[in-house]
This record gives C-alpha cells, sequence and structure tokens, in this order.
C-alpha cells in the first residue's frame, strides 16, 4: 500500500522544534513494519489546525494535489489530530477519496479509518469532532488562565518581551535602559523612524537578535506593560510587575504616538524637508511643500520649498514661488541658533515643564472620561442624539486645546536632550531633523517666502535673496 505521511506542528515558539521531524521518524518506522510503500513525506511546521487556525498549510495542500493525482493509497499520521481538528475541511477529503484510489487514513497511536465504508466515514467524523471540541476546551482553558492573571496584575506569558527577563517579574535592564532611552526621544521630538534608524546603526539588536523596524518599535511603545500596566478586555490597571517608564511618561507617549499616526496615516513616512509644515508662500498664504524641482538653467532636480498649482494639489496654491530650500534652511537656522544662543536657551529652560504637563494630562484624560461618558448616556437613553453630538463637539474642542498646549510643552522638553557640556549648536550639528524640527517648533510661528526680489546676494554659496524670507517669531 502506498502510504503519503503527514506530520505537523501547530506551534513551535522557537523555530527549532524536532517535533515534525520525531512524527516523520515515528511514521517510518510504523511503515516500515507493516512492508508499506512511502510515497511521499508531507508537512507543516509552526501552522496549526484548529477551529482558530486560519494559515495556510502548504504541505497539506502538497498531499490533496498528490492525491488527486492518483499516487497515494493511504495517509499516515501519528494521531488523527494532526491532519485535522476543523470539520469544514473534511468533505474535501471524503470527496476524494470518492473518486481517487485514497481509501485509508491511518494513525500510529489508534486505529485506522476506512474511507470506502460508511462506517469508516462515520468514526472519521467523530474522531475529528472529538479533536475539535478538544480544542475548544484547551482554548477555554487558556482564556481562564490569561483572566486569572491579569486580575492579579500578571503577565499573559508567551515570548519573553523586550525590557523584561520571561514572566515580565524582572527587567532585563539593558533593554530596558533602550526603551527608557526611545521614550525620551518620542517625546521630544524624534520620529519612530528617526529611532529605528539609530538602534540599527548602533548595532543595538531586537529580543532575537536582528534589526529594528517601524512595526517592532511601535509595538513596543504602544504597549501599557512598559508602564507597569496589565490589560486586557479593554481593562487597563496596576500590574504586580516593574514598570520601565512612569504611567505619566506612558500617557504622554501616547499622545506624541498619536500625533505622529495624525501627521503620517499608517505612520510610517516622515518629514524630509526642515520647515516642512512652518513654511508658506508670501504671495498666496498657503503652505509650501518640499520636493526635488528642476529649474530650466539646471541640469538637475534639487530640493525646493514650493507653492504648487497642479490640479488636486493640496494644499492648492498660487504657483508663483518657489526657492531652492537650501539657503532657507540656512537662513532660519542661524537665526534660530542665534535667539537661542546664551541667555535665551536659558529663559526656555527656566520653570517647571513636569508639572504644567502633569495637570494638562489630568485635564486631557478627565475629557476623556467625559467623552466616554456620554456615549455611555446615549447607549442608555439618558441623551438625545442631538445632545450628544453638540456635547461631543464642545468636548472634543476643549481636547484639541489641550493637545496643542500639551505639544508646545512637549517641544520644550527637546531642550532637556542637549548633552551637558554642549553648545545648542554642537547639539544641533548632531541632532536628528525631527529634534531640529522640535526646537524650530518652540520659537517660529512660521517662516514666509515672497516672490524672488531683483537683490541677489551670494550667500552660503548660492544666488540668494535673504529680504525675501520673512520669519514670524512665536
Amino acid at each position: 500500500m502506498r502510504v503519503a505521511i503527514y506530520a505537523r506542528l501547530s506551534k513551535d515558539s522557537s523555530g527549532i522544534s524536532e517535533n515534525v521531524d520525531i512524527q516523520i521518524r515515528e511514521c517510518k518506522a510504523y511503515a516500515r513494519s507493516m512492508r508499506y510503500k512511502i510515497a511521499g513525506v508531507f508537512s507543516d511546521n509552526d501552522v496549526g489546525a484548529s477551529t482558530y487556525s486560519r494559515k495556510p498549510r502548504p504541505g497539506y495542500q502538497t498531499l490533496l494535489a498528490a492525491i488527486r493525482a492518483d499516487h497515494v493509497d493511504a495517509i499516515l499520521v501519528t494521531e488523527t489530530a494532526r491532519l485535522y481538528r476543523r470539520l469544514d475541511e473534511l468533505p474535501e477529503l471524503i470527496r476524494l477519496a470518492e473518486r481517487s484510489s485514497l481509501h485509508h487514513i491511518i494513525a500510529v497511536d489508534e486505529c485506522g479509518y476506512d474511507l470506502s465504508t460508511e462506517q469508516g466515514i462515520h468514526n472519521l467524523i467523530d474522531a475529528v469532532h472529538s479533536a475539535m471540541l478538544e480544542s475548544h476546551r484547551a482554548s477555554a482553558r487558556q482564556r481562564r488562565r490569561i483572566r486569572a492573571r491579569a486580575r492579579d496584575g500578571a503577565g499573559h506569558g508567551g515570548k519573553r518581551p523586550y525590557g523584561y527577563e520571561k514572566g515580565w517579574m524582572a527587567l532585563r535592564e539593558d533593554e530596558a535602559k533602550v526603551v527608557a532611552w526611545m521614550v525620551k526621544r518620542i517625546l521630544a521630538g524624534e520620529t519612530i523612524n528617526g529611532v529605528v534608524r539609530e538602534l540599527n546603526i548602533k548595532g543595538i539588536p531586537t529580543a532575537t537578535g536582528k534589526e529594528w523596524s517601524h512595526t517592532l518599535v511601535r509595538q513596543i511603545l504602544v504597549k501599557p506593560r512598559i508602564a507597569g500596566l496589565r490589560s486586557h478586555d479593554g481593562v487597563t490597571s496596576r500590574g504586580n510587575f516593574p514598570g520601565i517608564i512612569t504611567v505619566d511618561e506612558w500617557e504622554r507617549l501616547q499622545l506624541a504616538l498619536a500625533k505622529l499616526q495624525r501627521a503620517w496615516p499608517g505612520g510610517v513616512q516622515g518629514r524630509a524637508y526642515l520647515l516642512t509644515g512652518l513654511v508658506y508662500c508670501g504671495s498666496c498664504n498657503q503652505p509650501m511643500t518640499g520636493g526635488a524641482h528642476k529649474s530650466n538653467r539646471e541640469p538637475e532636480s534639487k530640493p525646493r520649498y514650493r507653492c504648487s498649482d497642479r490640479p488636486g494639489a493640496r494644499p492648492a496654491g498660487c504657483g508663483r514661488v518657489t526657492r531652492l530650500a537650501e539657503p532657507v534652511d540656512i537662513l532660519v537656522t542661524e537665526a534660530v541658533l542665534n535667539a537661542l544662543d546664551g541667555s535665551g536657551l536659558r529663559d526656555l529652560m527656566e520653570g517647571d515643564p513636569g508639572r504644567s504637563l502633569k495637570l494638562l494630562l489630568q485635564q486631557y484624560q478627565r475629557l476623556q472620561r467625559l467623552k466616554r461618558d456620554m456615549v455611555e448616556d446615549y447607549a442608555a437613553r439618558r441623551l438625545a442624539r442631538a445632545e450628544l453630538a453638540h456635547a461631543r463637539t464642545a468636548i472634543e474642542r476643549q481636547i484639541e486645546q489641550v493637545q496643542a498646549q500639551l505639544a508646545a510643552l512637549q517641544s520644550q522638553r527637546a531642550l532637556e536632550l542637549i548633552p551637558a557640556g554642549q553648545t545648542i549648536r554642537e547639539a544641533w550639528e548632531k541632532g536628528s531633523l525631527g529634534w531640529r524640527r522640535m526646537v524650530l517648533a518652540l520659537l517660529l510661528e512660521r517662516v514666509v517666502i515672497k516672490p524672488a526680489l531683483p537683490t541677489y546676494v551670494q550667500y552660503h554659496g548660492y544666488r540668494f535673496s535673504p529680504e525675501s524670507v520673512a520669519i514670524n517669531w512665536k
């Protein structure tokens, strides 16, 4: 009899488990003892066959192709559950048995199933149904364990999270310092992509020894776990494990991440030009955008700020003003650094932004609770639709005001990243684009580029008109 061996491991956290190989060895030994001819070996590693699994099983699909080609008389497995735990997949195999040479399913640890008889098919359905019920029970037991651990404030187990030892009860100090550094960078105005670049340039590995990605950094930073909080079924409570940052820092971090997400849906992109969002057209008063553009006198495109009048452009401008980005950036940078040299920097660093941040966070949290309560009142019919809409509009306006105040204070904290003993100019030279933009936001309302004036001068190697750039200070 020609038998096709099938082996499956539902979960392999390490990626190096030998369970599939063990199943195959057992099946081969059984086939030899029964003098079966092995028609092929098919396997799926780290792929579930349960009711809840929707991962494709490439090895299983190849097995079905071999059955359709009439190369298989029987399927040999260590146990039926390796083949199926879902009844909805079984009819396809039964239909294949009706029109192919497949007639048997043989399980090393169980009785076999003759697919050429009604009783054999009935027994197979019963076996798969029992495996499915056991899968449901195992899942329910797992959910109960997770709920119990959540009530106790414990971690939910699984793979070791970055920054923690397995079980969450102790910090892995070197990784925890990296997480705290990430938080500090984001709160100081850095983008996630900027953090990813710095981590990979420094050669700091992930928990699995690989390079960092945008998705992985964001996943770590949005987890309440890093603030010592436990979240389950939408409920967040204090955990019984240590936090890497404070709860207040985590709240501010979520606001900063939400701001990045709003600025760039998907969160992947980043601003490539220093003044994007700050530079405006002096002719039509619309924001200008950065991009590579080519003039008639140049052989190649160069970075420029441009007021676009292209159809569908957002924002739609007059199209009359375009300026090389480099000399504009140099002029604005020099003006800002001159303003911050000496007493200007000391004045901005004075005061206690930490206390103001805490008060604003409390106000933000109170407004968010009010917003949730209104929805619950509407659901309970204590509030009419029109009343809900009016009240939400008023509260959302207050939330936006608080967010703007928080953003201003967050910008001030960018200056905390200046290392001791460094001047603002030294920090600027080494700082990332995101950090530089945060510093600019501290002082500038907008930069206005007027239509070109005839008074050109040589400015840092460029033919440029400094008088055509106006800086509006806060």
